[in-house]
Parts: C-alpha cells; sequence; structure tokens
C-alpha cells in the first residue's frame, strides 16, 4: 500500500472529524476541535496528521495529544499494521493512552519495540439513577443532600446562553493566576455551542458561583473535563459532591444516548500527591469501576 501523510488543515479537517466520527477506536481526544486545543494548551508544535492511501482515502489520523493513532477498522490485518507502523514512525518517542471507553487491540498491530505501562481511571456504567444513587458513598450522599439545600444548579446550555466567562473567572481566583491561553476558554464556549459540551454551574441564591464542572460529550460516552471550585468555600459547603450528582441524572434523561461516564483518572498511591489521592477518593466515592487503561511509547532506534 502506497501511503502519504498530509497534516490536519482546515481544508481537511472535515474529513478527519467523518472519520472520527465512524470509527470506534476515536473518542474526543481525536476530534480535530481537541488537537486545537491541545496545540494552545501545551503550545504543541507536534503537528497532527492523517494518512491517505493510493486511492486518497483516509485510513488512520495521528493526534497530537496523547490519543493512540487510529486506523481504519475495514482493512485487512497487514494493512493496519502497516498503516498503524507507518504513522507510529512519524511519531517519535511519544507516549500515548487508550480511553477506558474505546480500549481496542491495536497495539498488537506494533512491530517496533515498545515500552508499555498502564493507567487508571473511575468508569461509572449509567443506568438507573436509584442504582447510582446506592452505589455513592453514604459521606458522598449526605453531602450531595447538604448542598442541595443551600445551592441551584445551572446547566449551559440549556439555562442559559453559552457563555463561559463565570467558569473562567472562577477558574481564575481558584489558581491565582492565568494557567493557559485565552483560546482553550474560546474553544470551550464553541463546544457549549456546538453541544459537544456541557457546563454546570453551583449558585447560591444571591446568583454567587460557588462551583463549575465541565463535561466533554461524544458518541455514547461523558468524560470528565476540568472544574473549578470557589476557595472562599473550601471545606464549608460540598458543591462538586452536588455537581457529579447532577452530571449522572443529566447523563441518564430519558432518551439520552450515553452509556458510560469517565469521571477520571486514578493515579497509583505511591507516586501521587496527597491532593491527587484526595482527588481520586472524591471520583471513586461516586461508584463505578477502576479500570485499567493501556499506555504504551514507542522506543526510539538507538534508545532503550
Amino acid at each position: 500500500m502506497k501511503l502519504r501523510s498530509e497534516p490536519l488543515a482546515p481544508e481537511n479537517e472535515a474529513e478527519w472529524d467523518r472519520f472520527c466520527e465512524t470509527s470506534d477506536r476515536c473518542w474526543f481526544w481525536h476530534t480535530a476541535a481537541w488537537q486545537h486545543y491541545t496545540a494552545m494548551y501545551e503550545s504543541d508544535p507536534t503537528p497532527a496528521f492523517l494518512t491517505r492511501d493510493e486511492h486518497g482515502r483516509v485510513v488512520g489520523i495521528a493526534p497530537r495529544s496523547a490519543a493512540p493513532p487510529a486506523v481504519a477498522t475495514d482493512l485487512s490485518r497487514s494493512r493496519r499494521s502497516e498503516v498503524f507502523g507507518s504513522m507510529l514512525a512519524d511519531l517519535g518517542g511519544r507516549s500515548f493512552r487508550s480511553s477506558p471507553l474505546h480500549i481496542t487491540d491495536d497495539l498488537l498491530l506494533v512491530r517496533r519495540e515498545i515500552v508499555v505501562g498502564v493507567a487508571f481511571h473511575q468508569l461509572i456504567q449509567l443506568r438507573d439513577p436509584s442504582d447510582l444513587w446506592a452505589d455513592i458513598r453514604k459521606g458522598h450522599r449526605s453531602d450531595i443532600r447538604r448542598a442541595e439545600r443551600e445551592l441551584t444548579v445551572v446547566q449551559i446550555p440549556g439555562d442559559g446562553p453559552a457563555d463561559i466567562r463565570g467558569f473562567q473567572d472562577l477558574h481564575l481566583k481558584a489558581a491565582g493566576r492565568v494557567t493557559r491561553a485565552q483560546g482553550t476558554w474560546e474553544l470551550m464556549e464553541r463546544w457549549l455551542t456546538l453541544g459537544v459540551a456541557r457546563l454546570f454551574l453551583a449558585k447560591r441564591s444571591d446568583g454567587h458561583l460557588v462551583a463549575a464542572a465541565y463535561v466533554y460529550l461524544f458518541k455514547d460516552g461523558a468524560y470528565y473535563g476540568s472544574a473549578a471550585n470557589d476557595p472562599e468555600y473550601a471545606g464549608r459547603m460540598p458543591a462538586g459532591h452536588l455537581l457529579q450528582w447532577r452530571i449522572l441524572n443529566w447523563l441518564l434523561q430519558p432518551g439520552s444516548p450515553y452509556h458510560h461516564y469517565d469521571i477520571g483518572d486514578q493515579p497509583p498511591a505511591i507516586t501521587a500527591s496527597e491532593k491527587e489521592l484526595a482527588i481520586a477518593a472524591f471520583k471513586r466515592g461516586f461508584g463505578g469501576s477502576t479500570v485499567l487503561v493501556p499506555t504504551f511509547r514507542v522506543v526510539e532506534s538507538g534508545s532503550g
């Protein structure tokens, strides 16, 4: 098979996203929108590129993010291996992580030396709300009830215009500094308009924003993206608990296409900080299962 690569660009962006939509190898980290986000967030000069066969058909994409290359699944195994290997050859010694919602056997296509590892995520299977409530840790349930008495949850889109400024201001207040480019916030606001993300805001009766949580949506899965909490209420108001419960309820509404909620990382206890361990425990408190996610890095020639 004669292959050629070309960088992701405005003229092939629609093809890129069609590939993502139709491939069971892809999730939100593969989309063109996420490539633009990571380029701004991480100041990453690494180009994302797609691979075409001799007929001009897109047979694979290689994101600039940590998502691994994705190959067209209707190819024969030998051709899939050829495309996968070709893309990896252009990606140097980068590391990759699969999604807990889209774990595949593509790692078996690699014909080069690789270093294999694992990561862990907390994955919640979306089912009847009463069953989910029973799975939530008792202390979390008490915190949710307490927050419900004092806070109202607003959803965007739905309860207002796709305006992310409140979340951005709260993020700045919580961090104490600007942590990323303005363009990333503009992209996140656009995703709200497009319906591929949803923002949940916990407010007091006077409209004061106490906490916010942002969720990415793609195919049948949802991904906990980012959050911010007003430091003035730290330890006094469990707004984050209420937001996660409302996220789960929204994902379970009648007719919802979502079957899974990836609530995020579970870092190894031996390497994680106290803060990371506390966040991981918070996520586990909502039930679900801690699942293993394969990671790998291709060993460059001449390196160990």
